[in-house]
This record gives C-alpha cells, sequence and structure tokens, in this order.
C-alpha cells in the first residue's frame, strides 16, 4: 500500500496547570468572560461549582477553568490555517488568562502545561485499509490473533510513551474503530512547568513544536511503513 499523507490536526486541545485560584464568586469569571469576548467570539458562560465554561457552539470552541486549570479546545475545519488557531489559543493563555489572574496565581508558578492534537485519516485505500495498514506494522498474521480468541472482525492499534526535549509524548495510532477505512492518531504532549514569565514566552513555541512533531514526524513515520505495506 502506497500511502501519501497530509496529516493536519482536527483539534488542538491546551492547557496549563496551576496552583489553586481562590475566585472571587462569579465576579472574576465574568469578568475574563468580558475581556475574551472583545477578541473572540463565544456564545455563553455557564458557571460551574467552581470554575466556568464558555463556549462557542457553531464552531466548538471551548474554554474550561478551574481553580488548578485552564483548557481551551478548538475544532479546525479543513483549509482553516493552523497558525490562525496557535495565535488564538496563545492570545487567551498569555494575553487574557494569565494577565487577568497572574497576580491570584501563588506561588507564582506553572505546575505544567500541555497540548494535544488528534487527526481522522482518510486513507481511501478501501473500507479495512486502516486496519490492514497498522497490522502489516505490528505483522500479527491470523495465527497469532486467533490466540485472542474468535472474532469476525478485529482491529489493532500502536501506542508510544516516551521522553523527547524535556517533555512527555504520548502518541497512539490505530484504525478509526466506527471506520476501518480510516486512521486515527492522537498525539498527547507535557511540558514541564516553570515561572510564569517563562512559559509565558515558551507557550506559543510549545504549540508550534507540537504541531511540527504531529504533521511532519508522524506523517513521516506513517509514510515509510505505507511503502513497506
Amino acid at each position: 500500500m502506497s500511502v501519501k499523507l497530509n496529516i493536519q490536526p482536527d483539534a488542538l486541545i491546551s492547557g496549563l496547570m496551576i496552583p489553586p485560584i481562590a475566585f472571587r464568586d462569579k465576579a472574576d469569571l465574568n469578568e475574563f468572560y468580558g475581556e475574551v469576548s472583545k477578541s473572540y467570539e463565544y456564545d455563553s458562560i455557564s458557571h460551574l461549582n467552581p470554575g466556568a465554561r464558555i463556549v462557542n457552539q457553531s464552531t466548538n470552541s471551548e474554554i474550561n477553568i478551574l481553580p488548578n486549570r485552564v483548557q481551551i479546545i478548538e475544532h479546525i475545519k479543513n483549509g482553516f490555517p493552523f497558525q490562525t488557531t496557535k495565535e488564538k489559543v496563545s492570545d487567551i493563555i498569555r494575553k487574557v488568562f494569565l494577565k487577568r489572574f497572574k497576580n491570584q496565581i501563588k506561588p507564582s508558578v506553572i505546575i505544567g502545561y500541555g497540548m494535544k492534537m488528534f487527526a481522522n485519516i482518510d486513507l481511501q485505500q478501501g473500507d479495512n485499509a486502516g486496519n490492514d495498514f497498522l497490522k502489516n506494522i505490528v505483522n500479527l498474521g491470523p495465527d497469532r490473533l486467533r490466540l485472542l480468541g474468535e472474532t469476525q472482525k478485529l482491529a489493532t492499534g500502536l501506542r508510544f510513551h516516551f521522553f523527547r526535549s524535556n517533555a512527555q509524548y504520548d502518541l497512539r495510532i490505530e484504525p478509526l474503530f466506527q471506520d476501518l477505512g480510516h486512521l486515527f492518531v492522537d498525539l498527547d504532549v507535557q511540558f514541564p512547568g516553570g515561572p510564569i514569565d517563562l512559559i509565558e514566552q515558551k507557550f506559543e513555541d510549545s504549540i508550534k513544536e507540537t504541531k511540527d512533531y504531529f504533521t511532519n514526524d508522524v506523517g513521516e513515520f506513517l509514510e515509510y511503513w505505507g511503502k513497506k505495506s
């Protein structure tokens, strides 16, 4: 099977882990919602106990704020430039969230932060192409698979967990189990924390580092094995 892949993420999920913040009831969160809505379109805020969820239903954009973490979820439409998503997420974290809550984070450190990307890839090689592709890598023939029990349809995947450039990577490559003609690629990268000012400087570059690995390194790995299949 010859596979030429251009892997682009379908979503970017970014987050910070912080020392717990003591919010001033709903006032802090309402003010944050007002500030972020000046630059980006969000429909509503729902207050949690404690924290808040801010959403844009038309784009599936979401901001989740808890006392000890903030998470931003951006779904990326096909053809939409990733650079725009990267700049938006970085802007909300650095210029809105940290600007608003920096003085309330004590001690003044980020415990850790992470990036997650995933993609659903149509191999356009038939209804079972994603599963066949991975079975060729793992080299599991029918006799070996039968050791797991008789089954009408068995799918197999790969998972890699490793450290790279002082960050912890978790990479899953598996057929999309609802449609075995597709591959599902999921990358989760956890970066070490540090002083707030340092993480502010590194945050956007960390998004780029994750995206480059997802598109280039994982793409090259899959193309190599596609030629071998």
